[in-house]
């Protein structure tokens, strides 16, 4: 990952498959806390976004504000491998594949000015 894809209070997962919120990002690296207030650094090369499924809109957020927010996006769609974007252009539909969790919580809070809700 890059840190320009990052933003405090992302999720991701780190090198033992951890989730983990980022709490703050440098150049090659983000700073989470533990629940004790213990800091820890991780590499940004060994961090791994975690992939945005139905399963895990419909488990950690509240799906009717993900729902209104496609609306506004075009088009949230959800497929067996992940959910993807459709965006409609002048030339056609692109999609957007692959899509991971800080990217929708990215995306999440220029459009509605709200951070996304995890549960």
């Amino acid at each position: 990952m890059q840190a320009e894809e990052l933003r405090i209070g992302n999720l991701v997962k780190d090198h033992l498959g951890r989730t983990q919120k980022v709490h703050e990002v440098r150049s090659d690296s983000y700073i989470c806390y533990l629940s004790n207030g213990s800091k820890l650094k991780y590499k940004l090369n060994t961090t791994k976004p975690i992939p945005l499924t139905e399963e895990w809109v419909e488990r950690h957020t509240d799906y009717e504000s993900i729902q209104d927010l496609a609306c506004d996006l075009d088009e949230l769609v959800s497929s067996k491998t992940g959910m993807y974007l459709l965006v409609y252009t002048d030339t056609g539909i692109e999609y957007l594949n692959n899509l991971y969790v800080h990217q929708l919580q990215n995306l999440y809070f220029p459009l509605t000015n709200k951070e996304l809700i995890i549960k």
